[in-house]
């Protein structure tokens, strides 16, 4: 496993980066290290107010050097990922870093705008439909790299792994238990998305990879949960 510090993202100028659920928690500490050395960085979320506040955070951490952006997406919709990724295919000529980070776990059963179950739709699709739209300005700036976060909990699903068929993903859930196997299968397509991707991408210089964040203290935690509290777990920074 590789393991890298803040202190090891190398010095920019003129690069670009998105950060999906750049607002809080891991996204945010993504996004505020990110601008201090020097990447432009276009914080990808649902609420406006929230990504202002974090806008206002990143600027504090870095003396208002930072050059942060915000450009709406709500991932459970995916008109909002297409109208997101016109805005800023209009808006920027390069992109050199694309970090798919936002997600939900654990949440309770609903669908998202497109009638898909709200992991697989948020966690992966969403994502995935991003990643595909924009990777024309990822090749075109190539070197390039694309971050795929997922989790070990993608093992949540080593029995059934992903239920392609729509109608038993969609079923609704009864217990913690299903609530953890839809989460794991959102996270076991990230990883199959991003092998695939990589696969693809072969011979060029744009890089994918897929990583395991470790359970941090964040608002990924906020769903009602008997498994995991707030309380039990300390924040890395």
């Amino acid at each position: 496993m590789l393991q890298y510090s803040v202190k090891e993202i190398p010095q920019v100028q003129g690069k670009t980066a998105i950060v999906t659920g750049a607002n809080t928690g891991i996204g945010l500490v993504t996004a505020r290290e990110l601008a201090k050395k020097g990447w432009h960085v276009v914080l990808a979320c649902r609420n406006q107010t929230k990504a202002k506040e974090a806008i206002k955070t990143i600027q504090s951490s870095t003396g208002k050097s930072a050059n942060v952006d915000f450009l709406p997406l709500d991932l459970a919709s995916l008109r909002s990922v297409r109208e997101f990724s016109s805005s800023f295919l209009q808006k920027y000529n390069s992109l050199h870093l694309l970090i798919n980070n936002a997600g939900v776990f654990a949440t309770k059963f609903q669908l998202t705008e497109d009638g898909h179950e709200i992991h697989f739709g948020v966690n992966h699709l969403g994502h995935f439909l991003l990643t595909n739209l924009l990777l024309n300005r990822l090749q075109e700036s190539q070197p390039s790299r694309v971050v795929v976060v997922s989790s070990v909990a993608h093992q949540h699903t080593f029995r059934e792994g992903i239920l392609f068929d729509d109608k038993k993903r969609n079923a609704p859930w009864k217990n913690i238990v299903e609530r953890l196997h839809a989460y794991g299968q959102s996270k076991l397509a990230n990883l199959l998305f991003a092998k695939e991707l990589a696969r693809r991408m072969e011979g060029t210089q744009v890089y994918v990879n897929a990583l395991h964040p470790g359970v941090i203290r964040s608002e990924l935690f906020r769903s009602e949960n008997p498994f995991l509290s707030l309380r039990s777990h300390k924040s890395r920074y």
